[in-house]
């Protein structure tokens, strides 16, 4: 049987509204500004099982859709149905899932975290039903309810196989949510903290390398040189190695050299603190349920340092890069600074005693001195 004009004006209805709240939900999570300061049950419910169960329908729901999509005939009321069960049900609990999810009570990190995910998973979504509205409104035009040739019937192929690509991506951001669940606080910290220390040994090594290129570049430039027969090759040679000289550590700059060696070492040190934060701290942070109000604070205020200093340390090498002795100098100076103070924010184990980081950090921070 033909799909009917009311059934799937029905589905398109249903499906510009459902884009509309998957915007709404969007632009609500994408705001800069402060949640409004409301009051939550003292028996919420744990955010991350929240959005594990409503991912795990969601993932359920679009797969049906999916297929729906690509089967023959288009049937429309059977769209609809699963529509309305992922606009009442799977989007609505995961926007409460962020609400409850407040900095102070689960973290910053936590919080931003299922934003990002949860962000992801409403952006795919509204590509879904974007592709949902191009299939009805191909069987909208559709003549006679004749969906086994023509044009039309083509477009709805062509859809049909749009959405198994967009289901695959959806599937894959439900799976994020889920896997955050199944890390937990914990997991999410030293995951973290662990991105931000490799992006430092990855600038550690990138001055490493730039500052051994100099006698490198000067070699071969030297043979380039020699070696050249065409003027248009030497020509090209000169203007490579004009930019290139721009992006080198000159060797006549002595207090440079020595300025860079000194910042990697310090580098190093701090990459080191991240090691033993891990280990010390983050891996041993307590269970969410039973994490007091000044733990948490101390965490978010330890991650919020954590955070920056990789964005600090892309200061320094830009420094260095620019040649500004001056820069380099400050940003360092703030580097280390702000390593300190990461240390001595957690300077105690989190029940409030002394342990092998609180020793640890004294020697830390003597080396740091030298």
């Amino acid at each position: 049987m033909a799909s009917s004009q009311k059934d799937i004006k029905t589905l398109t209805d249903l499906t510009s509204q459902t884009l509309h709240l998957l915007g709404q939900f969007s632009s609500i999570l994408s705001s800069s500004a402060p949640a409004p300061a409301t009051s939550l049950p003292a028996q919420s419910p744990d955010p991350l099982s929240v959005l594990a169960d409503a991912s795990t329908l969601l993932h359920a729901q679009t797969t049906k859709l999916s297929l729906l999509l690509l089967n023959k005939p288009f049937t429309p009321t059977a769209v609809t149905t699963v529509i309305r069960a992922i606009s009442t049900t799977c989007l609505p609990a995961m926007m409460s899932a962020v609400e409850i999810c407040r900095p102070e009570k689960y973290s910053d990190v936590m919080s931003h975290e299922i934003k990002s995910r949860v962000g992801r998973v409403f952006r795919e979504m509204e590509t879904m039903m974007r592709e949902v509205m191009a299939v009805s409104s191909a069987a909208n035009s559709m003549k006679g309810g004749k969906e086994t040739d023509g044009p039309a019937f083509g477009a709805i192929e062509s859809g049909g196989r749009d959405s198994l690509a967009s289901t695959g991506v959806v599937w894959e951001a439900c799976n994020a949510i889920i896997n955050l669940q199944r890390m937990g606080l914990g997991g999410l910290i030293v995951e973290k903290a662990e991105q931000y220390r490799d992006t430092i040994k990855d600038a550690i090594e990138e001055l490493k390398e730039w500052s051994e290129e100099v006698e490198d570049d000067e070699a071969g430039s030297e043979d380039e040189s020699a070696g050249s027969d065409e003027d248009e090759d030497r020509n090209t040679g000169d203007v490579e190695n004009i930019f290139a000289a721009a992006n080198k550590l000159p060797k006549d700059r002595g207090e440079l050299h020595a300025q860079l060696e000194g910042a990697l070492k310090k580098l190093k040190m701090i990459g080191m603190l991240y090691q033993a934060l891990v280990k010390r701290r983050l891996k041993t942070f307590p269970q969410t349920s039973s994490v007091s109000d000044s733990q948490m604070q101390q965490l978010n205020q330890l991650m919020m340092i954590l955070r920056s200093l990789p964005e600090i340390v892309d200061e320094l090498v830009g420094g260095f890069y620019e040649l500004d002795d001056k820069v380099a100098k400050a940003v360092l100076s703030k580097c280390c600074e702000d390593a300190r103070a990461a240390a001595a924010t957690v300077r105690l184990s989190w029940d409030g005693t002394t342990d092998e980081f609180s020793a640890w950090k004294g020697k830390w921070e003597d080396a740091m001195a030298k």
